[in-house]
Parts: C-alpha cells; structure tokens; sequence
C-alpha cells in the first residue's frame, strides 16, 4: 500500500484484518463510517445496499499469507471477522458517471480516537465491465485498538 500523509508522531498503521470492495452501492453521497458492533454493520448494510446481488471482493489479510474470495453482500450478512476483536470502517465514493471505478485503500492509521484513512477511486479501466451509476465502495475491518474510535476522515496528500 502506497501513498503519503501527513501523520503526526502520535499516528499509528493500522494494521487492516480485511478488505471489503465493490462497485455498486445504495450511497448517493461521498461518506466515511465508523462499524463496531453487529447492529451498526446492519443497519449500514440497510441503508446502502437494498439489492441482495451486490458483487464484492473479500481479502482476508493473515500474516505471511493473502486470501480472496468473491461472495455477496447484504442486509443479513454478517462480518467477514468478529466485530468484538475488529472495527469496520465503511468509504463510500458516492454516486459517479458509468464506468467500473474502484476505492483503493492505500493506508490507515489511528491517531487518539480517530481513524485516517487514505484513498484513491480509479478511472474506469478499459478490460472492467462498464457499470452505469456506479458508486464504489470499500469496508476496511482494523484490529480493535485500544482506545474507541470516534472519527473518521480522509487523509491523503
């Protein structure tokens, strides 16, 4: 994972458990969300995904090894990890023009009780099925840190 921001001494990289990605959500609107329990992973999965045949990639990072799979997301899914030992945090890109966009997560650090995350959308890639009103989207699940998350904000330069 590449990139650059401007972390402060006390920031620390997060380390991601698994990544959740897909093209095609409910979200209208840019957003950033906090995940910590069952019942905010369902009421998130509600509001933005009413159609049960949303495609999405699920990695599951373990040391040394990676681990991909394709599944299907909806409101009665649960977490691909424990939402006791981890947190999700939710990006969405909003509603964009037709194209197979992408949220790429390139780094994650927590700084007291908030979260950075630094992203990029991709252009529409030439080999990708064209989507009409995409809105991409990714679930980066962190292990629990110590202290409760309460903010999220994009952080890149």
């Amino acid at each position: 994972m590449a990139g650059g921001t401007e972390d402060n001494v006390t920031s620390k990289k997060a380390d991601i458990a698994a990544l959740v990605q897909g093209r095609v959500s409910d979200a209208r609107e840019p957003a950033l969300l906090i995940i910590d329990n069952p019942q905010s992973w369902r009421q998130a999965l509600a509001r933005y995904f009413t159609a049960t045949d949303s495609w999405v990639s699920v990695t599951l990072f373990e040391p040394g090894t990676e681990h991909r799979q394709d599944s299907t997301l909806s409101a009665d899914s649960p977490p691909p990890l424990d939402l006791a030992s981890h947190v999700a945090l939710g990006v969405f890109a909003g509603l964009l023009e037709d194209g197979a966009p992408w949220v790429n997560i390139e780094r994650v650090t927590i700084d007291g009780a908030t979260a950075s995350v630094c992203f990029t959308v991709t252009e529409n890639l030439p080999t990708a099925r064209a989507v009409k009103n995409p809105s991409p989207f990714a679930f980066i699940f962190i292990n629990r840190p110590e202290r409760t998350i309460e903010n999220i904000r994009r952080a890149c330069r």
